[in-house]
This record gives C-alpha cells, sequence and structure tokens, in this order.
C-alpha cells in the first residue's frame, strides 16, 4: 500500500467545510459553531516563529505533531510524514488539498480532527502565552 489519498476541501470556512475525495465522493464533513472562549490553548512553540507546532496524542497512544504555517500544515509521527494539507491556486475551484500518507490511514479521522481544531484556532487568533 503505497498510495497516497487525496481529498478536497471545498469551502474556506474553518467552522464549515466539506472533503471529498478525486472523484467526488464526500469524505468528510467538517461543521461547527464559532464560540467566544476566555482562553487561550498553549504549545511549547515559540510565539515568534514562523512555523508553530501543535501535538496530540492518539487513541492509539501515539504522539503526533502538526508543523503549522498559515497556507500549509504538515502531520509527523516522529520523521514520518503521515499528511500534508495546503491551500490551493487561487484557479482551483476548491480551496484546499489533504493528501493523507499510507501510515496516516488508521488515524484518518484524528487526523480531520485535528486538522479542523488548527483551522478554527487560526481563525479565531488564539495566541500562544
Amino acid at each position: 500500500m503505497s498510495t497516497s489519498y487525496v481529498l478536497l476541501q471545498f469551502g474556506d470556512d474553518p467552522f464549515n467545510n466539506v472533503f471529498d475525495d478525486l472523484e467526488g465522493r464526500r469524505a468528510f464533513t467538517v461543521y461547527g459553531h464559532r464560540l467566544d472562549l476566555n482562553f487561550r490553548p498553549s504549545d511549547s512553540s515559540p510565539a515568534n516563529s514562523a512555523h508553530r507546532s501543535r501535538y496530540f496524542t492518539s487513541q492509539n497512544g501515539k504522539d503526533y505533531k502538526w508543523r503549522i504555517s498559515p497556507s500549509r500544515m504538515e502531520l509527523f509521527d516522529g520523521r514520518t510524514t503521515l499528511a500534508i494539507w495546503e491551500l490551493s491556486h487561487p484557479d482551483d475551484d476548491f480551496h484546499a488539498r489533504l493528501t493523507i500518507k499510507p501510515p496516516g490511514l488508521p488515524v484518518v479521522t484524528e487526523i480531520v480532527t485535528t486538522l479542523a481544531m488548527n483551522r478554527m484556532a487560526q481563525e479565531l487568533q488564539w495566541e500562544r502565552p
């Protein structure tokens, strides 16, 4: 199994968008409510870094790291890249592309969930302390 799986994101609102596969089949729907929260999530990256990182532990107990920049996010399991989310070209009819590598398939739901949470955090301009 060496094929990466590509999902196209339609909609630029982190609280309301969909991911379809290349054949147009719906894979995920993301929807949520904007909240006015009075806390700021923290992580261990410096506030002035061009690339920020967010970490999570999956249900299987493994630790993962999202490397985040404004137009691209990469998910790592140690040294292995599991997924890459990147904004599309302005001429494309979709907003972004999510490429999931074969090692990421067992945690695909957690990949999409944490990607959505990171995008929501960017939209809400959550700052690190």
